[in-house]
């Protein structure tokens, strides 16, 4: 079963969805919502971008990460009905500035961001002080955490468990 057969949203704040692959990442890119998705890794912003378009998504989504200019993403977006943005944690605040507060950030693996807290605490910071001034605001994970694990900018949030 896919994320998309029995949902049409996603919920705001912590998602629990237990279940890896069952298609919510590309329910983010495929759905009619600016998006903006932070993922830990470029290879899985290579794996996805790669994807589309297709007969789900008739456009490109645009990856952000290394030495990819601000130039081109801004061209993407003004170009783009529906702009699907995916970044890497380090990379999220280039593009901060540049979307407007209606589009909807999904953190992806957010339990990488506690595994990662460690030797990249710098770039997890900033991700997790960006990504609070956007009010459509989701951090998704096939890994449940208990929120006395959680850093205390999520405690507050609310937790839907995906069944």
């Amino acid at each position: 079963m896919y994320y998309s057969d029995k949902y049409s949203t996603i919920p705001l704040g912590i998602v629990a969805k237990r279940i890896c692959g069952c298609g919510l990442s590309s329910f983010a890119l495929e759905n009619q919502d600016p998006l903006v998705l932070v993922v830990p890794n470029v290879a899985m912003i290579q794996n996805k971008v790669a994807q589309y378009p297709n007969n789900r998504r008739d456009e490109l989504v645009f990856g952000l990460y290394g030495n990819v200019s601000i130039k081109e993403l801004k061209a993407y977006i003004k170009t783009t009905t529906v702009p699907k943005v995916m970044v890497t944690y380090d990379s999220f605040y280039k593009l901060v500035d540049l979307i407007d507060k209606d589009y909807y950030v999904v953190v992806d693996e957010f339990s990488e961001l506690l595994d990662a807290y460690g030797y990249r605490n710098k770039a997890i910071n900033s991700l997790l002080n960006e990504v609070f001034k956007f009010d459509r605001l989701s951090f998704i994970s096939a890994t449940p955490i208990k929120n006395e694990y959680l850093p205390p900018q999520l405690k507050s949030l609310n937790y839907t468990e995906l069944t």
